[in-house]
């Protein structure tokens, strides 16, 4: 049964339960450690989600990114809209190895050309039909984005408050629902008293992104952010 050593660049809230992701470790020839594709652990339930039950450390802390984690799978789910996806193995406990530098996460930077934009669709999400036409199809990206801020709106269907996240990435803009546990705990403590409108960052030319596609909804992946590095 594969274990998967992974240096995680995500541990973002999904339906209450958690979805991690990261790049997988591997030991070279050399002896030296490369780091490979994208690698999202998922579970057989909640489309995938990982309860926090489920992710715990040894230490019964939960990872956080920039950790590196060995993690029990059984297979990779080959699933066309999310390749990445490898079953975890139930009841089975992940392992705390290191803690690796922001720095080598921010050398991780990737380039695409746009994110997952379809014609004639909304910017923030993409049907499955037009992620099995792309080649090399992937459904995470760590990033560089421009001009980026918060957005904290009230949800008119239930009244209640939501943050997300707005910028410019190659001359387009987005603006992504944010899923970032740590984010929202740093800047919106009390998110249900915050007043709507963008929330500008100090160190925003220092920050990089990790966005991901969801699991389909109702024909659709919505992009969301899932961490923000360097704020």
């Amino acid at each position: 049964m594969p274990t998967k050593k992974l240096f995680v660049l995500a541990n973002s809230i999904k339906k209450n339960h958690r979805c991690v992701a990261g790049r997988e470790i591997m030991s070279g020839t050399d002896g030296k450690d490369h780091l490979g594709s994208w690698i999202r652990p998922v579970s057989t339930h909640d489309e995938g989600a990982i309860s926090i039950q489920e992710c715990r450390l040894e230490d019964s802390c939960i990872p956080e990114p920039l950790d590196v984690i060995e993690i029990p799978c059984t297979i990779c789910e080959n699933d066309p809209s999310q390749p990445e996806n490898w079953q975890i193995q139930g009841g089975a406990t992940w392992h705390k190895i290191a803690k690796w530098d922001l720095q080598v996460a921010a050398n991780l930077l990737e380039f695409p050309s746009n994110l997952w934009l379809q014609p004639g669709e909304k910017q923030d999400r993409v049907t499955s039909k037009y992620l099995v036409t792309l080649q090399g199809h992937q459904s995470l990206y760590l990033i560089k984005p421009e001009n980026f801020k918060f957005l904290v709106e009230t949800k008119p269907w239930d009244g209640r408050k939501r943050v997300r996240g707005v910028f410019n990435y190659n001359l387009q803009h987005y603006n992504f629902s944010m899923t970032d546990p740590l984010i929202s705990q740093k800047y919106f403590p009390s998110i249900g008293k915050h007043p709507d409108g963008f929330v500008d960052i100090e160190n925003h030319l220092d920050c990089f992104i990790c966005v991901s596609l969801t699991p389909e909804l109702k024909g659709y992946h919505y992009k969301i952010i899932a961490t923000v590095f360097g704020i």
